[in-house]
C-alpha cells in the first residue's frame, strides 16, 4: 500500500508496567496495550483495527503476562489459556477456557451451583437423518453447510436464549444456538493453510483465525457473526477475503 502516512501520539505510562510508551488511538482499555514509540504505517494501524491488538515498543520485553507475540503483525495477543483484562491478559480458572472472549466452561456443559462445568445432556449431541435429537431441550439438529451430519443445540429467537459461548444463529431460516469454533485463536501461517485455524474461523490474518465471508448488513443485524463479533468488509486488508468478523470494538467499520 504505496503511500501510507504514519501517525503519533504523545507520550503516556502503560498502565501495567508503568513504561513510558505512546498510547495506540484504537487501543481499548479491554486490551489495555499501546504501540511503540515512533510510526506505525497507516496500514498497519488499519489492520490493528480489525484485531483490536497493539504492539509494544520493548524489543526485549515485547509482550506482558499470558502473552504471545506475532513477528509477522509487532502484535501481541493473550495466549490460548487466557482472555484480555484491563491491563493485559488473565488466565482462566482451572476448568474453564477462553470463548467469545470470556473464561467459560468447554463446548457442551455448563456451571452448576457449586461452580464447577458439567456436561449438559444433549447439547453438541451428533445427529442426521437417522439420529435425531430426542431431548426436552437441545431438540434441534443443526446440519449446516450442506452437510449430512450436525450437533444437537435448540431454536432460538436471540442471544441471550442461547448457552455460555452459543450464538443465536437468526440469518438461518429457523434460528439455533450456534457455536463458533477456533475464532481468535493465535496462528502463525497467514491465509487458510494453518492447521490451527479449522471449522468456522479458517482464515489466519495477523495472527488471529477469522471467521470470514459474512454479510455486511445495517446496525449487523443478522450478519452471521458471532454475538461478540461484527461483520466488516476487509478486502484492503486481507488477499482475497472480502468480508469478515472481527471485534465489535474495532474502527474497520461502524
Amino acid at each position: 500500500m504505496g503511500g501510507a502516512t504514519s501517525t503519533e501520539s504523545s507520550v503516556c505510562t502503560h498502565a501495567a508496567s508503568g513504561r513510558s510508551i505512546v498510547p495506540d488511538p484504537i487501543c481499548t482499555a479491554k486490551r489495555a496495550c499501546c504501540r511503540s514509540v515512533g510510526t506505525y504505517s497507516a496500514w498497519l494501524m488499519f489492520a490493528l483495527a480489525v484485531l483490536q491488538g497493539c504492539a509494544y515498543y520493548d524489543e526485549s520485553d515485547r509482550c506482558g503476562p499470558h502473552m504471545v507475540y506475532n513477528k509477522d503483525a509487532h502484535v501481541c495477543f493473550c495466549d490460548a489459556e487466557s482472555v484480555s483484562v484491563a491491563g493485559g491478559c488473565s488466565p482462566c480458572a482451572a476448568g474453564l477456557v477462553p470463548m467469545s472472549g470470556k473464561c467459560a466452561c468447554p463446548a457442551g456443559t455448563q456451571q452448576n451451583d457449586a461452580g464447577a462445568c458439567q456436561a449438559v445432556a444433549g447439547l453438541g449431541d451428533p445427529c442426521d437423518a437417522t439420529n435425531p435429537c430426542n431431548g426436552a431441550v437441545y431438540n434441534h439438529c443443526a446440519i449446516s453447510g450442506g452437510a449430512s451430519a450436525g450437533t444437537c443445540t435448540k431454536t432460538c429467537t436471540k442471544d441471550d436464549e442461547c448457552d455460555g459461548a452459543y450464538t443465536c444463529a437468526d440469518w438461518e431460516p429457523t434460528p439455533f444456538c450456534k457455536l463458533f469454533k477456533g475464532v481468535g485463536t493465535t496462528c502463525s501461517i497467514p491465509g487458510t493453510s494453518d492447521p490451527v485455524c479449522t471449522t468456522d474461523a479458517d482464515y489466519c490474518f495477523m495472527g488471529q483465525c477469522f471467521v470470514r465471508g459474512c454479510a455486511v448488513t445495517a446496525g449487523h443485524a443478522k450478519d452471521s457473526c458471532p454475538k461478540d463479533r461484527k461483520c466488516c468488509d476487509v478486502s484492503a486488508l486481507a488477499p482475497g477475503v472480502s468480508t469478515a468478523c472481527v471485534a465489535l470494538e474495532s474502527k474497520v467499520c461502524p
